[in-house]
């Protein structure tokens, strides 16, 4: 027997999607201002793995740590509520696309940029809702580079690509819902090279 009260349940959980949504609109709006053009960014024709060895930041709330024994660290401070996530030395690894170009992958970090934490926290994957029958899903997120959908259960991917100005950079992939993602928020920017941190 259906209980009465799965339709008022299920309202609740959309009207909070929907909220959810609104918000990170309204955040991108807000903090995403500063935009760049993906077509101008190009995929490096080869790449060692050396040359993403250093610390790549992210509008100073996020730092990528990569090492050249193939481990890094993710660290991301929110600042209005102090919150902090860390992973430990994980791996990290290079795949190199079909179509050309190139992706990092970086086991256990977390996708603070392009979705809300608390998908972040559960490693990319929408939760289950049992009295409906919806298990949990994982996130698909769009690769505007290589137009493809991704999935990132427990791992973070990034796109590595050159700006016009032949900076190299690590961009995340479009959240969902969306097509294109790009802006100061979806890129980190190496802040040094040292291999020895």
């Amino acid at each position: 027997m259906k209980s009465p009260f799965l339709p008022v349940i299920l309202g609740i959980l959309v009207g909070l999607w929907c909220a959810g949504a609104c918000a990170w609109f309204v955040y991108r709006i807000i903090f995403l201002m500063n935009f760049y053009d993906p077509n101008s960014m190009t995929a490096p024709l080869e790449l060692k793995p050396e040359e993403l060895v250093g610390e790549w930041e992210r509008m100073s709330s996020e730092r990528l740590i990569i090492r050249n024994n193939f481990t890094f660290k993710q660290i991301f401070v929110r600042s209005y509520d102090g919150y902090k996530f860390e992973t430990s030395w994980n791996r990290w690894w290079v795949e190199k696309l079909s179509q050309g170009g190139f992706r990092l992958h970086l086991e256990g970090a977390r996708n603070y940029a392009s979705i809300p934490s608390e998908l972040a926290e559960r490693g990319a994957f929408y939760p289950a809702i049992p009295e409906a029958g919806i298990p949990e899903m994982p996130i698909l997120f769009w690769d505007p580079f290589a137009k493809e959908l991704v999935e990132m259960p427990h791992k973070l991917i990034l796109q590595i690509r050159f700006l016009s100005s032949e900076e190299l950079i690590l961009h995340h992939l479009s959240p969902p819902r969306e097509t294109i993602f790009v802006g100061e928020g979806a890129i980190y920017r190496k802040q040094s090279g040292d291999e020895n941190k």
